[in-house]
């Protein structure tokens, strides 16, 4: 994913997530999807390993670290009732991060808290958290690369028939998750792209492959999500709806 070349550079990034659906079920506590840990893989030689590190570290804060739910029930470190071990999740961005435009903003944002600081006290506590703002920027701007979608599919049942009518394009992974299974695929192909969205002109019947599919199955059963973050393969990824059994997210292909 990292080129070495005289481009400027790109990173990964991955987050520890408390789900706010699994909050409700495992703590009975309403919340928001909060990220409570973010690391940025940057443009080593050996960035794989660190990559794989990093993984193993968070998998050790998924289990072990102590996050909790506050009384406003936002996450955080105040009081309340420590997060649920399956209620976390840890999830990788696809496609590479673009430096430049994150350096770029980072600086008109610092400008501009810095211009306020001395009539705002919400602007002097922001600049306390500029690795929080920056990590932001990172996972905001996506680099030039390959152009991943992610097509959810609901349950083993529609996998082969979905796969079928989508075997025309180029898959870049499949993977299965405690919920179903996440088919990656590379539209960078201008023709492939437009077979896949197309939905024709006005009055005409849709064409492309992925307005037929919803109209066949249903945003219940199939979705898609534009550069993604995705939860890792080898992650433990909790069911909702069953709670209490232990999944790992696996590579299929």
């Amino acid at each position: 994913m990292f080129a070495h070349t005289n481009l400027p550079p790109t990173t990964h990034l991955q987050m520890l997530a408390v789900r706010s659906r699994l909050a409700k079920i495992t703590m009975g506590v309403k919340t928001k999807d909060v990220v409570v840990e973010r690391r940025v893989i940057r443009p080593r030689v050996n960035w794989r390993d660190r990559y794989l590190q990093s993984v193993i570290n968070l998998t050790q804060l998924q289990n072990s670290g102590y996050y909790y739910v506050s009384e406003n029930k936002r996450v955080g470190t105040i009081d309340n009732k420590p997060v649920d071990h399956r209620a976390k999740a840890i999830l990788g961005t696809l496609r590479p991060r673009n430096v430049r435009m994150a350096n770029s903003k980072m600086i008109e944002w610092c400008a501009e808290n810095l211009y306020q600081y001395a009539d705002s006290e919400e602007q002097r506590y922001n600049m306390t958290k500029l690795d929080i703002k920056y990590f932001s920027l990172l996972h905001k701007y996506k680099d030039k690369g390959p152009k991943l979608v992610t097509v959810d599919i609901e349950d083993e049942e529609h996998l082969k028939p979905i796969r079928d009518e989508l075997s025309g394009f180029e898959v870049w992974m499949l993977t299965k998750t405690a919920r179903g299974y996440h088919l990656i695929l590379d539209l960078s192909d201008e023709k492939a792209a437009s077979d896949f969205y197309n939905k024709g002109k006005k009055h005409e019947a849709k064409k492309g492959v992925w307005p037929r599919l919803v109209e066949k199955y249903g945003n219940k059963v199939v979705e898609i999500q534009r550069d993604s973050q995705e939860p890792i393969p080898g992650t433990e990824y909790t069911n909702p709806n069953k709670p209490d059994e232990v999944n790992f997210v696996r590579i299929l292909q």
